[in-house]
């Protein structure tokens, strides 16, 4: 299951939409946004990352939390992010804690929430 974290965060780093969001489920309970479908999670991440010059982020190892939930094994998965975005010569720097919910499916592992669990800090230069 780190390892579905791992390339998850991998993905983003190297800007893979296609494969990040090959491990989200069909509906994902997105920050304060509610359920989206995974067409709409990543529709919102490549407008986000597509308006930027560049961008860099860094995600720490996590820790989790195995637990039984109707019957379903779940995974908490809380971990520090930082980001570099640039836009327009401007940079932008952040860190927030992030946490992603999983579920052990018929076919793996799937992201059924991502949210942020602390305050974010943003820096601009």
């Amino acid at each position: 299951m780190k390892s579905v974290y791992t390339e998850w965060t991998k993905a983003a780093v190297r800007g893979d939409w296609a494969k990040h969001l090959s491990f989200y489920a069909d509906r994902i309970e997105y920050f304060r946004d509610g359920k989206l479908t995974r067409a709409d999670v990543g529709s919102r991440k490549r407008r986000i990352f597509g308006g930027l010059d560049s961008y860099r982020l860094n995600f720490t190892q996590p820790q989790v939390r195995l637990r039984q939930v109707n019957g379903a094994q779940e995974a908490d998965v809380n971990f520090d992010k930082q980001w570099r975005l640039r836009r327009n010569r401007k940079w932008v720097k952040g860190e927030a804690r992030g946490s992603v919910t999983l579920r052990k499916e018929s076919h793996g592992w799937r992201i059924i929430s991502e949210k942020q669990i602390k305050n974010e800090k943003q820096i601009k230069k």
